[in-house]
């Protein structure tokens, strides 16, 4: 699949599903994919999957001296690996191409959990506890926020 830079998440995710594909999207669907795609890409399917820039085949962009070129695994290859790992450095991505898998999650659960600063430690052992056992198709984000209302840095959990 190709997208233009300027296509968001929201924007793939009704053809993925009509098309029964999937891909290791970010975890919010407001965000552009390309700049998702650069920043590493965290979401649900990471177990199954892998990252978003897991996902990546090529991009098509315009260099500093203004040139545009394509990366890929077979073109410019030093370019694609520096994309893969500091890519906003590198230019204006002007599309990204990625491999799709096939659908093994149709349907998915998301709860979302908001815990209070003081339960932080608590928490994070719990997450600890699953080691590298965790199930494929079980996920854990756990991002920290500011929550005035909780009292402070708290830890939700998606």
């Amino acid at each position: 699949m190709t997208v233009g830079g300027a296509v968001r998440i929201r924007d793939i995710l009704g053809p993925l599903g009509e098309a029964h594909k999937e891909l290791p999207i970010g975890s919010q669907s407001c965000v552009g994919m390309v700049g998702t795609t650069l920043g590493g890409g965290v979401g649900r399917y990471n177990g199954l999957h892998g990252m978003l820039l897991d996902s990546l085949v090529s991009v098509r962009m315009a260099t500093a001296a203004g040139k545009i070129v394509t990366a890929s695994a077979m073109e410019n290859p030093e370019l694609f690996w520096g994309i893969r790992g500091a890519g906003f450095n590198y230019g204006t991505m002007l599309e990204a191409a990625y491999s799709l898998y096939d659908e093994k999650a149709p349907l998915v659960l998301n709860a979302d959990f908001l815990f209070a600063p003081k339960a932080s430690r608590a928490i994070l052992e719990y997450f600890k506890t699953f080691g590298n056992s965790l199930p494929a198709k079980l996920s854990f984000i756990v991002l920290a926020t500011y929550s005035r209302t909780m009292g402070g840095v708290s830890l939700p959990s998606i």
